[in-house]
């Protein structure tokens, strides 16, 4: 076998083979790499582990922060709107649907 003539490569010329000392640069600055299909990187993304976290993203160890029960009484309380109440509404169309109806009669009363 071809094998058994090698001898074994020193541990150092080893590291040196595999150490880069050569950076190609390309010839014309147009040369780029293809764009990666959409397929392929969605591929890696469900095969790849799970991305870690930015470094500021840091989780809360302490209570959350919260106002003196002064500082809230002596807020200003914010308005809300009154919603109107579906019953005052039925009222309301049936009132405006008699008048209408009324009207009508004395329209053709007269």
């Amino acid at each position: 076998m071809e094998f058994e003539n090698n001898t074994p490569v020193p541990e150092q010329d080893r590291r040196l083979a595999e150490a880069k000392k050569l950076t190609l640069q390309p010839l014309h600055t147009d040369v780029a790499p293809e764009p990666e299909p959409d397929a392929e990187i969605v591929a890696r993304h469900l095969s790849d582990g799970v991305i870690a976290n930015a470094p500021n993203d840091t989780e809360q160890a302490g209570p959350t922060v919260r106002p003196s029960k002064g500082l809230l009484e002596s807020s200003q309380p914010v308005k809300q709107r009154a919603a109107l109440k579906p019953s005052f509404i039925v009222v309301l169309i049936v009132i405006i649907g008699g008048l209408i109806t009324v009207g009508i009669a004395l329209k053709t009363l007269l």
